[in-house]
């Protein structure tokens, strides 16, 4: 959700309710297996909307044949200088595995004319990521982007011998700026900025994470980052 004018904001994709645990074939008898089908099959959404705070009313943007597949955990920003959203990342799911896969796209929505281009880009842009932090700086040309989380994965012999493949999310580390006139990524080092540089704030989420596939299989080390 992102403010695009004093009295309007815009909201696009997301997660939908859960659809079927069907996943893999067959009878299922173990709770951990079922719990991984669950996840298999969020709906994600494309949808686009805009809500006007003084009318107190929803509108949705008809879809265009250019628009982003559906996703989840990605970020929007709002840049006054072109009047345009710029839409970084989030997961999509994979055709091979049905599963969702981190993704690093970026496309940008014109506020003039209400359409969406994908932008290919240049530089040291982060690692396909989701539920990342992101900000546009003062001047509204850049775009700010922290951490978040990707995939890791492993394939392993499922139900009744068939291959399988096994997700999650490991966090990702780095701050990176995305200037959007000219679609260049740069990797910032925080540490070398020194005093006279502005001031982001990043507040609470994840700096660890054990890989659950532990429980399934003890054999394996927890994974750390």
């Amino acid at each position: 959700m992102v403010a695009i004018s004093d009295h309007e904001f815009a909201i696009f994709g997301g997660q939908g309710e859960c659809g079927k645990a069907s996943y893999f074939k067959g009878k299922e008898e173990n709770n951990e297996t079922l719990r991984i089908r669950a996840l298999a099959h969020r709906r994600l959404l494309k949808d686009m909307w805009v809500f006007n705070v003084r009318e107190n009313a929803w509108r949705e943007v008809d879809e265009l044949p250019t628009w982003p597949s559906p996703r989840r955990g990605h970020s929007m920003v709002y840049s006054q200088l072109s009047h345009q959203l710029v839409l970084f990342g989030g997961t999509k799911i994979d055709p091979m595995w049905d599963l969702e896969l981190a993704i690093s796209e970026i496309w940008t929505f014109d506020l003039h004319n209400w359409e969406w281009t994908q932008i290919s880009f240049s530089g040291s842009g982060p690692s396909p990521r989701f539920e990342h932090s992101a900000t546009v700086t003062e001047s509204g040309c850049e775009m700010v982007v922290l951490g978040g989380l990707t995939n890791s994965s492993m394939t392993y012999k499922g139900i009744g011998g068939c291959e399988s493949e096994y997700r999650w999310s490991v966090p990702q580390e780095g701050c990176f700026s995305f200037h959007i006139p000219s679609s260049t990524w740069t990797c910032i080092d925080v540490r070398s900025l020194g005093d006279s540089a502005g001031h982001l704030l990043a507040y609470h989420g994840h700096t660890a994470q054990v890989s659950p596939i532990s429980s399934l299989f003890p054999n394996i080390k927890p994974f750390y980052t």
